[in-house]
């Protein structure tokens, strides 16, 4: 089993056309393109991109992920939104 760096704390997300979705949410240790976020159950997301927030006082962000998913639907069914994965090197 591979060490957690840090973990990622979904709180929602969308998707931008051509590029594919992005998590937004709160990042305890390090995150960077090229990590993975392991959500257990055999989810395993890779992040292709990694931008700020600035939103309501707090400091989240967004990692954009592959286009996997065609729906939101299909995010909050595989229990991703809501969910924190471990972040993986």
């Amino acid at each position: 089993m591979e060490n957690s760096i840090g973990s990622f704390l979904v709180d929602d997300a969308f998707r931008i056309t051509g590029r594919g979705w992005v998590l937004t949410g709160a990042v305890k240790g390090q995150i960077e393109i090229g990590y993975r976020l392991d959500f257990g159950s055999e989810v395993v997301l890779h992040v292709s991109g990694v931008e700020m927030l600035r939103k309501f006082n707090t400091d989240n962000f967004g990692l954009l992920i592959s286009n996997q998913f065609k729906l939101r639907q299909e995010l909050i069914d595989l229990n991703i939104i809501g969910a924190t994965a471990q972040i993986l090197q």
